[in-house]
């Protein structure tokens, strides 16, 4: 029952993060950048599992972190 809230909180996150492509050009534009972490399609998970890729932590890979309503809320 919580990953699928989790889940459904991660996917309302993710639609309001969303920038349109002219946006996302224009950001491109005015600030260009080589660096990974600068992409529209940055994954912080796959990215850390690229620079440690022998590292085993959890299931073997990296696992992401819990939302942050999660870290900053009292249960």
């Amino acid at each position: 029952m919580m990953e699928e809230e989790e889940l459904e909180f991660v996917e309302e996150l993710e639609a309001v993060l969303q920038l349109t492509p002219d946006v996302q050009l224009a950001i491109e534009q005015v600030f260009p950048s080589q660096d990974p972490l600068d992409r529209a399609d940055f994954n912080a998970v796959e990215y850390i599992n690229t620079l440690f890729p022998t590292e085993q932590v959890g299931r073997d890979r990296v696992m992401p972190a819990p939302p942050a309503t999660e870290l900053l809320l009292p249960q």
